[in-house]
């Protein structure tokens, strides 16, 4: 398999996405047909050949691309405000306001604690996980800040299979197919402390990426990419999924 060897960060700013852009010049139709009349069996076959060559090239570039751009930090942000609810929460002084009075029927609310904050999380709807709870793959999170709720950010999740659940050590978990992260709140702020994330060429060889905040200081420990991957999803299998109340 394809492993990347990632260093830990400690930077608590989220990475904006990468774009990429190419700038190419053309030749007058004169020009163009003079070079193929001078063109040689030989020099098409090596053109040919280059082409090949460029075209794996780009496949490898774009396998990385599409960790950079779809599985980033960033990104996974960006679907976690497509997907959870705005709430207008004026005029609420406390959660239990914010349930009573500004969610829709459908909608789901549950009282949890990430890290040492004790916070509302609201989804857009829940669904029956088969298990005892009421699960959701979205979430809209509020503490309180001096006193008054505030919301500090959102989370999501690629489907069903991948509930939101808090670890055992009190930390927010989401995946997709190609992704995991695991979040903690610190002062009043939401935090992707881990992000792991894999993609699989046409031969099904992975490419894997992972990064994590260490005791959100600068972190310089060498980690292998796969094994902790592998090892987060297996967490968000053992993390206890958030039952949510459903507004009826």
């Amino acid at each position: 398999m394809n492993n990347k060897v990632v260093k830990s960060f400690g930077s608590l700013a989220i990475a904006g996405l990468l774009a990429f852009g190419a700038v190419g010049c053309g030749q007058t139709e004169s020009e163009s047909d003079e070079a193929e009349d001078n063109v040689a069996t030989e020099d098409v076959e090596d053109s040919q050949e280059e082409v090949q060559v460029d075209d794996n090239e780009n496949s490898d570039v774009n396998l990385d691309q599409v960790l950079q751009e779809e599985d980033s930090e960033t990104a996974i942000f960006s679907y976690a405000e497509d997907a959870a609810p705005d709430i207008d929460i004026s005029g609420c002084d406390t959660f239990t306001q914010i349930v009573d009075q500004k969610l829709e029927p459908g909608m789901g609310y549950a009282n949890v604690t990430i890290g040492d904050a004790d916070a509302l999380i609201v989804c857009s709807g829940a669904y029956d996980n088969m298990d005892g709870n009421m699960a959701a793959i979205d979430g809209t999170i509020f503490v309180y800040v001096d006193g008054v709720p505030t919301e500090i950010g959102k989370v999501c999740s690629g489907g069903t299979a991948y509930p939101l659940a808090i670890t055992s050590d009190g930390k927010l978990m989401s995946a997709s197919n190609h992704w995991v992260a695991k979040y903690l709140i610190v002062d009043n702020q939401l935090l992707m402390v881990e992000r792991g994330a894999v993609e699989y060429d046409s031969e099904g060889t992975g490419n894997y990426e992972y990064d994590r905040i260490d005791d959100y200081s600068d972190g310089s420990e060498v980690v292998e990419a796969e094994s902790m991957v592998n090892s987060m999803f297996d967490q968000m299998g053992d993390a206890e999924v958030i039952n949510f109340d459903v507004i009826k």
